[in-house]
């Protein structure tokens, strides 16, 4: 989902972060409804309570930052579903407590539907959490499959389950792993300090 990132953990057992900093996403814009939709009857609530993964036995949480015209519609849903134990709409959340969500989690859960270049994935990959999302726009460019996380094909509820599924099972050391990967990935490609003498270098190099 694009503007309504998902953070998943695993209670108890989600890999301690290092201390790379990393701004938390901002995620108060309205998500655009053909996708809510979709996400919604698919991802949220198939892939949970129909649920391969509740079906497996997975102790799992999926937490929903973020706010909009449409949490009523939402909250509907999610209880008619009896969703409740395995999805928390959290509201609007600000950049420290977003963070601190993020921090807390296993890994990160951006199932877009479209893309560029997601800020927010940046983002939890530079707190060095491993990362789910989808194969659109750039992401690809940004997140190796079995590297950083895991890519899966959007609108594939299969995929998206599976991949959830391998990063709940998944050892501690693995996914700290990834995280530390996509951590050094982000610093080194996406740094604005470096990013400004990188530019700098190349217009001093034209005059």
């Amino acid at each position: 989902m694009t503007e309504k990132p998902a953070a998943l953990r695993k209670k108890k057992t989600a890999p301690k972060p290092d201390n790379t900093a990393g701004e938390a996403p901002r995620s108060d814009a309205a998500l655009k409804k053909a996708i809510l939709k979709e996400a919604l009857k698919d991802a949220a609530f198939d892939g949970f309570n129909d649920s391969v993964l509740a079906k497996a036995g997975k102790n799992v949480e999926l937490c929903l930052v973020g706010d909009g015209p449409l949490r009523t519609v939402i909250e509907m849903a999610i209880a008619q579903n009896n969703a409740e134990q395995y999805i928390k709409l959290l509201g609007w959340k600000s950049s420290k407590d977003v963070l601190q969500i993020i921090e807390s989690s296993r890994g990160f859960v951006l199932p877009s539907f479209a893309e560029g270049l997601p800020v927010s994935l940046m983002e939890a990959m530079a707190l060095a959490r491993p990362v789910v999302g989808t194969n659109v726009g750039a992401v690809s460019e940004l997140v190796e499959n079995g590297r950083h996380g895991w890519l899966v094909p959007a609108g594939s509820v299969e995929s998206l389950t599976a991949a959830i599924g391998e990063m709940l099972d998944a050892p501690v050391e693995v996914l700290t792993k990834m995280g530390s990967e996509g951590s050094k990935r982000v610093i080194e490609r996406h740094n604005a300090r470096l990013g400004a003498q990188r530019l700098a270098s190349l217009f001093m190099g034209s005059v």
